[in-house]
């Protein structure tokens, strides 16, 4: 009797959802499937056991805790079910085709600002890649990686990250001030410095941004003038005169710059770095791999060794 893959896949998918339903969600079924592979899969490992049944769960109030043999088979299977699970997109790409899906975290800067052309490029390439994109954010994306949600996430990770997650930087750029055409800020000399711009109304981020944190710190006490999601909503209201803004050049367009400009700010800013963050020990898939090669092939190959 061989192992049953489709249990061991299903008893990992309640070990990452932490429930029986969490997993069946998950995986698309019911939860009276989702406890049957379980039990199945206990059945099997409990064969040539002299010792009584093997339990790998524990149900609780909330959801369910792995035991001992529990996180020990989770932590045996993980790795060598992810292989199993890629063989298939290895082989084929062996062979000349990719197909499969290729799963990145990316937050809406990414995806309107850096990757919109590698995405072009690599549909035309690869039309036979489904792309899955899920939004993240500055304190989400490491944990995504970790927890195998993603291939891939694309952003700033900011300067705290759990051990297990391996960074490469794709793209530097500097945090500029953006103002309306014709505001006196963009007549001074550059770079301009924290004490000249701290009796300026902003428009700002939510608390998730880091551009945000590093302006909070940077300004103490000053005057917000709305608060938003999005850069592009940021940029129409510093074009109407709403506020100035704080944000990286990268999100500045040549379409941009006959409604606002922008000015060099001092060192103290600091930069933004974007990034691609994989798991440390993952395996990527090739058409994980030949993506990140279409954002920076330096990167790609880095990853691949």
């Amino acid at each position: 009797m061989s192992l049953p893959y489709e249990a061991l896949r299903t008893f990992l998918a309640v070990a990452q959802a932490g429930s029986f339903t969490g997993a069946a969600r998950q995986l698309g079924v019911s939860q009276p499937w989702v406890s049957q592979r379980v039990a199945q899969l206990e059945a099997y490992l409990s064969r040539k056991r002299r010792d009584g049944p093997l339990q790998l769960l524990e149900r609780r109030r909330r959801g369910v805790v792995l035991t001992p043999d529990g996180v020990m088979l989770r932590d045996l299977a993980a790795d060598s079910l992810r292989k199993l699970e890629q063989l298939e997109d290895a082989f084929e790409s062996r062979r000349g085709a990719f197909h499969g899906r290729v799963r990145i975290a990316a937050s809406s800067t990414m995806l309107l600002y850096l990757v919109p052309e590698a995405v072009r490029r690599f549909r035309e390439t690869y039309p036979n890649v489904r792309l899955e994109t899920h939004h993240t954010n500055s304190p989400l994306m490491a944990r995504q990686v970790l927890d195998d949600e993603v291939d891939l996430a694309i952003g700033d990770p900011g300067d705290t990250l759990p051990p297990g997650v391996r960074v490469e930087v794709v793209r530097s750029c500097a945090r500029v001030l953006a103002a309306p055409v014709g505001d006196p800020l963009l007549r001074l000399h550059p770079p301009l410095h924290a004490e000249q711009l701290r009796d300026r109304d902003w428009i700002v981020l939510r608390d998730f941004s880091l551009t945000r944190h590093m302006l909070d710190a940077l300004l103490g006490s000053y005057s917000i003038a709305m608060e938003v999601e999005h850069w592009e909503v940021m940029k129409t209201y510093i074009a109407l005169g709403v506020g100035v803004g704080l944000m990286p050049d990268l999100c500045i367009l040549p379409a941009d710059r006959n409604r606002l400009d922008s000015i060099a700010l001092g060192r103290e800013f600091g930069r933004s770095s974007f990034c691609v963050l994989v798991r440390k020990q993952r395996v990527l898939a090739p058409a994980v791999l030949a993506f990140i090669g279409l954002i920076s092939p330096a990167v790609a190959q880095r990853l691949s060794k």
